[in-house]
């Protein structure tokens, strides 16, 4: 179900598996349009009390530092805090450094169930996955 859209980003929200998806439209250089959209999307997450949150940045590009300190600083432990379970990333091939995923890898490692996917297809299938099959 579409939460919201703009010009640069939707909101969608899945009932089913209580999951919010920013997919991120274009990329730009407006820092304050990124908050804007990731706090919305956090007002949902939190009004629904959703397990899964998911950002597909393969339109968006590299996150700037201060995009990935917001992220580590406030979404991360917002998150924790509201009991999200699985959080993804979907990137593009070769993006991986582009995101600085070690970086909030190693922030939220040990508290957050963080991962990067090439696919919205393959973060639904993860979403699904019982804690018990992860393990062993």
């Amino acid at each position: 179900m579409l939460y919201f859209t703009c010009d640069i980003a939707n909101i969608e929200y899945f009932p089913e598996n209580k999951t919010v998806l920013i997919h991120w439209n274009n990329d730009f250089e407006d820092a304050n349009k990124y908050f804007l959209i990731l706090s919305k999307a956090f007002t949902l997450l939190k009004d629904k009390g959703c397990q899964h949150w998911v950002s597909d940045l393969r339109a968006k590009g590299k996150l700037s530092f201060l995009e990935t300190e917001w992220l580590r600083k406030y979404m991360m432990p917002h998150a924790i805090e509201n009991n999200v379970k699985k959080i993804a990333f979907i990137i593009n091939q070769g993006d991986e450094e582009n995101v600085k995923r070690d970086a909030i890898l190693r922030a939220t490692q040990a508290r957050l169930n963080l991962r990067f996917f090439y696919s919205q297809t393959e973060a639904f299938q993860w979403f699904e996955t019982k804690i018990e099959q992860m393990m062993g």
